[in-house]
């Protein structure tokens, strides 16, 4: 991804999550698709 594209894709977030009441966030590192 191009220098542009991410300060763009960081922008738009942003801008999601000021204007969100709540955010979740995960990860799923190391998790089979059994577990």
């Amino acid at each position: 991804m191009a220098r542009p594209d991410k300060a763009a894709a960081v922008a738009e977030l942003t801008d999601k999550f000021r204007s969100s009441n709540a955010a979740v966030l995960t990860e799923y590192r190391g998790l089979t698709v059994a577990q």
